[in-house]
């Protein structure tokens, strides 16, 4: 359905509680957020993430958005935001990967934080175990979850919220939220 209310129109209407216009906003602008995460050197699964969380902190935000502002350049601020945090946090997470590859998982430690300044080991450390497994395989060994699921026993589905919730941990403790 074409709805040719404008981008502003929408973020106002969404504001109001209008879930329609949100969802005229997304099909509206999905693609176009798809495409700039992609040409800023995102993988279709990493910006396909990035996308998700672009929408979701446009919907916690929506009562930030000033009527009559120009939509896309906020929309945008906000995606843009979301992509600096992703690389922000893929390259802790290579810091974590090589420190976990030279030291082995079991000699990295907060100690190791405090003296190389490497926050990417306190992230790791910030982690339950069974959290820290995950992200170990996922991120480390680069396993994908069927293989995960084959070698930890537990479900793709359990193995995938184990990982989003450890994930959202990093993110937590990466913005300088208590873990």
């Amino acid at each position: 359905m074409l709805d040719h209310r404008s981008d502003e129109e929408l973020l106002d209407q969404y504001h109001a509680g209008d879930a329609e216009a949100f969802r005229s906003f997304y099909r509206r602008h999905a693609g176009r957020v798809l495409g700039y995460l992609q040409t800023k050197g995102l993988n279709a699964q990493a910006a396909e993430e990035v996308r998700q969380e672009a929408f979701l902190r446009l919907h916690h935000s929506i009562h930030r958005y000033e009527s009559g502002r120009p939509a896309l350049p906020w929309f945008f601020t906000i995606v843009h935001n979301c992509l600096v945090d992703s690389i922000r946090q893929s390259q802790s997470l290579m810091k974590m990967k090589n420190a976990w590859q030279n030291k082995g998982p079991e000699t990295v430690t907060v100690q190791d934080h405090a003296e190389d300044e490497d926050p990417g080991t306190a992230i790791l450390n910030s982690l339950s175990a069974e959290q820290r497994q995950v992200v170990e395989l996922r991120v480390f060994e680069e396993k994908s979850f069927k293989e995960m699921a084959h070698t930890t026993g537990k479900s793709e589905v359990a193995l995938r919220k184990i990982y989003e919730r450890a994930r959202q941990k990093m993110r937590g403790f990466w913005n300088g939220e208590d873990a």
